[in-house]
């Protein structure tokens, strides 16, 4: 025979089950209105031209903005890590780097060295000496 806190726990169980239950029916059915307010937001937003409905366009997506910076056929910050780890101070590091890509942040430049000298965030570009002594020279 079972006691009466077995019989108030197993209550206890089936309410938190039904409870648990009546939740993630009410999460469903907000899906569901969120989808269909989604799909007349859509519709929304279609634009008329010449009294004309034109439907809405989707956009292409954005191109990344730092893909195709590199020095000598590494990307620019692999090259800053390797000055990291050649013993560059990060001012020294920036007017090198600017030197041949004038477009990157200082504070990327900054980041990166410190990354290079710490062996975190990637591999080093594996520069030659004599691209080291290019990049020496130009942070003078």
């Amino acid at each position: 025979m079972k006691t009466k806190a077995e019989k108030t726990s197993k209550a206890n169980d089936r309410a938190k089950l039904a409870a648990g239950a009546a939740e993630i029916r009410r999460l469903q059915q907000r899906a569901k209105i969120v989808k269909q307010i989604n799909k007349i937001v859509g519709k929304a937003k279609a634009t008329k031209a010449n009294g004309k409905a034109k439907a809405a366009t989707t956009k292409a997506p954005a191109k990344k903005s730092g893909a195709a910076k590199t020095i000598f056929g590494f990307s620019v910050t692999s090259v800053v890590r390797r000055l990291g780890k050649a013993g560059f101070k990060p001012a020294d590091a920036i007017k090198a780097i600017q030197s041949k890509v004038p477009s990157i942040s200082p504070n990327t430049i900054r980041v990166q060295v410190n990354a290079g000298r710490n062996g975190l965030r990637g591999e080093p570009a594996k520069l030659t000496a004599v691209q080291l002594k290019q990049l020496q020279a130009a942070a003078v």
